[in-house]
């Protein structure tokens, strides 16, 4: 017989689960390297993007660049956070753009 406190936390990680269901085990660029957070602030994306491995002189003004392009955001009180599959959404749909050769040859 299990208790109710039990059956309260099987019900509330059953909807964590339900809620998360689907999305990718995601890590960020680091030694070691780090699971990403739901909601990643302008420095994860940064990593998560590996910008700073790719030598980008300015990776704060790439991911400027990136919310005109169509990357979304998220304000919390006065922080802007970028849900990861939000990120994932904007990564397939450069991936797409620059297959069928819409961005005239530009990459991220």
């Amino acid at each position: 017989m299990t208790s109710t406190s039990d059956q309260d936390t099987g019900d509330l990680s059953d909807a964590a689960d339900h809620r998360y269901r689907g999305m990718p085990m995601v890590f960020l660029a680091g030694d070691p390297p780090e699971p990403a957070p739901f909601l990643l602030n302008s420095d994860e994306v940064i990593r998560f993007f590996r910008l700073a491995d790719s030598k980008t002189k300015f990776p704060k003004k790439s991911i400027q660049r990136y919310r005109k392009l169509g990357l979304r955001t998220v304000r919390v009180g006065r922080r802007v956070w970028y849900r990861l599959d939000d990120l994932l959404r904007f990564l397939d749909r450069q991936q797409e753009r620059l297959s069928i050769g819409l961005d005239g040859g530009d990459s991220l």
